[in-house]
């Protein structure tokens, strides 16, 4: 039968806003923030997005819906997006690769 084998998208609209505007107009973090802040995409407090939480609860219940296995959302490894420089971007860029959430 058919079975799931894998599962990718962008699981936070915040975090792919601020990354795809600090890509693509060269913007600092700080200032992508606070222009999805001003355009209603962040909330007033983007802790629990910026930082992975939201990202995380997400990818547990995909989980545990494509492979019947359950992850606590603790258990998954977080690294929020609230350092990443534009050093980091272009990095990741030489290097052939986008930073996504």
């Amino acid at each position: 039968g058919n079975s799931v084998t894998r599962v990718f998208g962008i699981l936070n609209g915040t975090c792919n806003y601020i990354l795809t505007r600090m890509e693509a107009e060269g913007l600092s973090f700080d200032d992508c923030l606070k222009d999805a802040q001003r355009l209603g995409y962040a909330e007033a407090d983007p802790t629990f997005d910026i930082e992975g939480h939201d990202t995380a609860h997400k990818l547990s219940i995909l989980t545990s819906l494509a492979f019947g296995t359950r992850i606590a959302a603790n258990d998954i490894y977080m690294e929020g997006i609230s350092n990443i420089s534009q050093a980091d971007i272009r990095a990741a860029g030489d290097l052939g690769y986008r930073i996504k959430p």
